[in-house]
């Protein structure tokens, strides 16, 4: 995990210094790398074993094969690297305003569940919450695609990989259907998106043969 860790911090690093050399937007993304870098320092994720920093390297770098479509690749690298860190880690959204820029608070508020530990809204109005925003939707895409791909037993059990594909479906699926209506310019990120989602769906119910008891919570 260490070396797919280092592998990762370079490519997405790489990619921001390159990008930062002929466009300066790009300076905010690598401000937020570097940040997020000691953020992260020494946690874990829920498993107890994966680096922390994996996470939103992982979104970043998938975000980095769509970047000839996305409307604001900037911030929307930026908003990538921090949007855990007001839900995971207590960073507030007006440290990130101030630092980083309402491009990339506005995003990172909009995809957090939960904000100074108190839970920001239920889920059917979290999801159409941020349908207001280019930069939130395309990044909530990505971050269930790495979700998706990472759950692995027995920390995901078979039944919570089953409620996670029953919520991308009923609620994740048709926010990007919206947003690819709203934002005509994303049209080729949310079809690569809801491609990789729907795939993932299709595979999680195969293998583990059921839908039953799977509805995803709405509170």
């Amino acid at each position: 995990m260490t070396t797919s860790l280092d592998k990762l911090r370079k490519v997405v690093r790489y990619h921001l210094q390159g990008a930062a050399s002929v466009d300066a937007q790009y300076n905010v993304a690598l401000d937020a790398f570097n940040y997020m870098e000691k953020m992260t320092d020494g946690k874990f994720r829920a498993d107890g074993k994966t680096p922390e920093f994996i996470h939103p390297l992982s979104v970043t770098a998938l975000l980095m094969t769509l970047q000839s479509s996305l409307m604001r690749p900037a911030d929307t690298f930026a908003a990538a690297l921090l949007h855990d860190g007001a839900e995971d880690l207590g960073i507030s959204i007006e440290y990130i305003r101030d630092r980083f820029g309402r491009g990339v608070a506005h995003p990172v508020m909009r995809v957090s569940k939960v904000i100074g530990g108190v839970k920001t809204l239920s889920l059917p109005q979290h999801f159409l919450d941020m349908g207001d925003c280019p930069v939130a939707t395309v990044l909530k895409g990505a971050d269930r695609g790495i979700n998706q791909s990472t759950m692995d037993e027995p920390f995901f059990p078979p039944q919570k990989q089953l409620r996670q594909a029953a919520e991308t479906e009923q609620f994740i699926l048709p926010m990007l259907k919206d947003a690819r209506r709203a934002f005509p310019a994303q049209s080729a990120a949310y079809e690569n998106l809801k491609f990789l989602l729907t795939g993932q769906i299709r595979m999680i119910r195969a293998h583990h043969g059921s839908t039953a008891n799977a509805s995803p919570a709405t509170s």
